[in-house]
C-alpha cells in the first residue's frame, strides 16, 4: 500500500504528516517498512497521535527535523462510556538556523472526544 502512495508525495514533501497508532507493534511496522522505501519527509506539521508516548519518536526516524515548524502530540487514553481523554501538547520552535529546534515553546492542554467523533473536541467529559 506505502508503494502505491509515495508516488503522489512530489519530492517527499507535504503540509502535514498525521501518524495514529494503536499499539507498539504496528508502529514499529509501520516505521520499518517506511525507512526501506522511502527519505524521510519534509513536512510542515507534524501530528503523532497514540496510545502511548512511544509514537512520538515517529519524527526521528520518517520526517526531516529541520523541515518541522510544528509539531503535535495527541495521547489518547479511553476512559468509560466510549469517551477518549487527549492530552495535547503542541511544540513550535523559537530558536534561529541551523538549530531551529535548540530552544521552543510548548502548550499543553487535555480535551475529550467521544469515540467516533473525534474531530469534536470538549474541555470537559459529556455524560
Amino acid at each position: 500500500m506505502l508503494d502505491d502512495v509515495l508516488p503522489f508525495i512530489h519530492d517527499y514533501r507535504l503540509n502535514t504528516f498525521s501518524a495514529k497508532f494503536y499499539d507498539y507493534l504496528s508502529n514499529i511496522t509501520f516505521h520499518d517498512v517506511f525507512q526501506e522505501r522511502s527519505p524521510p519527509l519534509k513536512v510542515h506539521t507534524l501530528i503523532c497521535k497514540g496510545f502511548q508516548r512511544g509514537t512520538w519518536f515517529v519524527e526521528q526516524r520518517l520526517v526531516d527535523w529541520v523541515s518541522i515548524r510544528l509539531r503535535e502530540y495527541h495521547v489518547l487514553e479511553k476512559q468509560a462510556d466510549d469517551i477518549v481523554k487527549v492530552k495535547f501538547r503542541i511544540v513550535v520552535p523559537t530558536g534561529a538556523m541551523p538549530n531551529l529546534w535548540h530552544t521552543y515553546t510548548a502548550i499543553d492542554s487535555i480535551k475529550y472526544f467521544r469515540e467516533g467523533q473525534e474531530d469534536i473536541y470538549v474541555d470537559e467529559p459529556f455524560r
